[in-house]
């Protein structure tokens, strides 16, 4: 039986190799058994459809003198590494398979008269093994999460406490002070800048409280793109944004949520992608039916984030911004798990960073 992940697309399969004959095998075995496929012959081809493209698995046929082999590989694992691979290899080249299988392939198969009935059980199996290991790690990640964000949590409401009244009152007396000086005072512009930096402050505060203590969502039925149309088009209205292009694109799909918090997390992805492009770049939003639910892809043309760095970047504080809170990402991170949803970032090869938001679908969704 075809292994599926609840939704109606089926699983999506990136057949690489130079072998015509083998790749049209490939891809119609597949395509037969119910997977969405397709094959290239090149390892550029493969990292191009990577980067533009969900892919849930790779089949990589490896020959030597290594063509399309350890080097892609090494590159597929960099680009993307939660993508599964399994590798083809000739009788003589078992070595090569063993090879693969340290650099991180999930299986190999031996190419012989028998490949077409194997090619299936194996990628069923690959497929159930990359689930249940996502599904420990998130019941790892969560237990830790939990028992840090209680600490966390009951660390903001004091340090709210202590902060937002004095914040307040200085804010309150800044303020009086502006009313009595003339309007050509020299002193006006320091005056707005203190009154700035006390806002700036104030939303640190309110940060640290959102992410620290989330309000439970008020649930209804929202249309995604109305909400991403929204979001999108306050952002714009910053006069430092005004050098970034917003394309959005796909099926307007009912989800359950709190169209307060969500568009707060999307406001929050976007920001983030137009700082990384340093406010001047074009951001792609795709929505899609994925997995049962509502799939949002947010892509940006920035430089990516560093390989030693992705691992961080929902961890809360860690930023690489000259200014900033680093509460973005895990607030945006809170605010979807409250939702019962996920979100994962993917920094495809050619480039830019993709946040993948997947949220529930109202029942029917449209």
């Amino acid at each position: 039986m075809t292994v599926r992940r609840d939704g109606e697309a089926p699983i999506r399969i990136l057949v690489v190799g130079d072998d015509p004959r083998l790749r049209a095998l490939l891809e119609t075995t597949l395509l037969s058994e119910g997977y969405g496929c397709t094959a290239v012959s090149t390892d550029e081809d493969a990292l191009d459809w990577i980067g533009a493209h969900e892919v849930d698995l790779i089949v990589l046929d490896v020959k030597p003198p290594d063509r399309i082999g350890r080097d892609l590989v090494d590159r597929l694992g960099s680009a993307d590494p939660a993508i599964p691979l399994i590798v083809l290899t000739g009788q003589e080249d078992a070595r090569i398979a063993v090879d693969m299988m340290k650099r991180g392939a999930r299986d190999y198969l031996i190419k012989d008269h028998g490949l077409a009935d194997l090619l299936v059980p194996v990628v069923e199996r690959v497929l159930r093994q990359q689930e249940r290991e996502e599904q420990l790690a998130e019941a790892e990640r969560s237990i830790g999460e939990r028992e840090g964000l209680a600490r966390l949590g009951e660390m903001a409401a004091v340090v709210a406490h202590e902060v937002k009244n004095p914040l307040a009152a200085i804010s309150g007396a800044i303020q009086v002070i502006r009313h009595g000086l003339p309007k050509d005072s020299p002193h006006a512009a320091i005056i707005e800048e203190i009154l700035e930096r006390i806002d700036n402050l104030n939303e640190t505060v309110n940060d640290l409280l959102l992410f620290a203590r989330p309000r439970s969502p008020h649930l209804a039925s929202l249309p995604v793109r109305s909400l991403l149309e929204d979001t999108v088009s306050l952002l714009l209205q910053d006069p430092e944004l005004r050098e970034i292009q917003v394309n959005l694109s796909g099926a307007d799909l009912l989800v359950k949520g709190d169209a307060e918090l969500l568009k707060r997390m999307f406001q929050n992805l976007l920001v983030n992608a137009a700082q990384a492009m340093q406010r001047s770049g074009e951001i792609s939003i795709l929505v899609s039916r994925r997995r049962g639910g509502c799939q949002v892809s947010v892509l940006d043309d920035g430089p990516g984030i560093p390989p030693d760095k992705r691992p961080k970047v929902f961890e809360p504080f860690f930023t690489t911004k000259a200014r900033g809170t680093g509460l973005g990402l895990p607030i945006a991170k809170r605010i979807v798990e409250a939702h019962q949803g996920r979100i994962s970032i993917v920094c495809p090869a050619r480039g830019g960073t993709k946040v993948v938001v997947e949220l529930p679908l109202e029942d029917g969704g449209r």
